[in-house]
Order: C-alpha cells, then structure tokens, then sequence
C-alpha cells in the first residue's frame, strides 16, 4: 500500500497494471489493493471500465 500511495504522489496516477508490475501482485490482488484504497478514501478512480481506468489522489478535501 505504502509503494502505491508513493507512486501516485510522485506520478498523479496509477494503473492496475502499473500496480502489478510495482508490488509483484496478481492481477486480482491488484484489483482488490486498489479497491480498498478506494473504499477508504485514499484514491478515486477514473476512466471506464474495464479499460483505461487509472487512480489517482482524492481531491485534498476529500482525504482521510
């Protein structure tokens, strides 16, 4: 998680591949670390899935 968040605050976005590729995870455990940070408000998603969907910071209001 912590390599994620690094990421997207260095780069503004990440992808689920990206996340894969960074955190030698599964697609599907990509998937679901994504979905939780999501969940708790540390990312939003962006795009339309099931392509070009990437993830980036909440607007600063919104971060828990």
């Amino acid at each position: 998680e912590a390599m994620v968040m690094q990421y997207v605050e260095t780069y503004s976005k990440i992808t689920r591949g990206e996340v894969m590729n960074l955190c030698m995870l599964t697609g599907r455990q990509a998937s679901q670390l994504l979905h939780r940070l999501v969940e708790e408000g540390k990312l939003v998603s962006r795009g339309s899935p099931p392509r070009w969907v990437y993830y980036e910071l909440p607007p600063k209001s919104k971060r828990s």
